[in-house]
């Protein structure tokens, strides 16, 4: 066997285990399917709105805000928790979401370093997922990193769900002339 066929074969393997460890934890191989959602808390939520706890209920009960999620546990009806689309809708009817003007052009942050390992991508990625949990719309770039970390961070397996017309190579050639095309959700 010659030494491309057997590279070829180690890469198809590990994509196939990567898929497969995938389907087995989420039942699923999809970006979508990776990603952990979570709930909060009311008094988390009303941390998060900028109100009190009994604000959110005040509201719920006045039909300002929609009834919260309930779910049985034993033989109590309890709250599941908020979603982050109904914390920033809680936002929205409290009046304290963050907003920028439209005239305004966004800030744009860049971590950067002069050395590799210093966990630049992890500090973007936790810089960005803490300005959205903030209730701001964030596009986090990740231009220039062959491993795909961030995307990673996400749920996107570059080998398995990004491809070269995916990236920005095809901006950089010039192929496109912008890079909306290349953002993902």
């Amino acid at each position: 066997m010659k030494l491309m066929e057997t590279l070829n074969q180690c890469i198809n393997a590990g994509h196939e285990m990567t898929k497969a460890i995938a389907i087995a934890q989420f039942n699923d191989d999809s970006p979508e399917a990776r990603k952990i959602t979570r709930r909060w808390r009311i008094g988390e939520a009303a941390d998060l709105v900028g109100v009190s706890s009994q604000a959110i209920r005040d509201a719920e009960k006045a039909g300002r805000l929609p009834h919260p999620d309930m779910e049985i546990r034993g033989r109590v009806e309890q709250r599941v928790g908020y979603t982050i689309e109904q914390i920033n809708h809680m936002r929205d009817v409290f009046g304290t979401r963050l907003r920028r003007a439209e005239d305004v052009f966004p800030p744009v942050i860049g971590v950067a370093a002069h050395k590799g390992g210093v966990y630049k991508t992890s500090v973007s990625v936790h810089l960005a997922q803490d300005l959205a949990l903030k209730g701001l719309r964030v596009l986090l770039v990740e231009g220039n990193d062959p491993q795909g970390t961030a995307s990673m961070y996400h749920g996107w397996v570059p080998d398995l769900h990004i491809h070269a017309e995916d990236t920005l190579l095809p901006f950089y050639l010039g192929e496109k002339d912008d890079v909306t095309y290349a953002i993902k959700p």
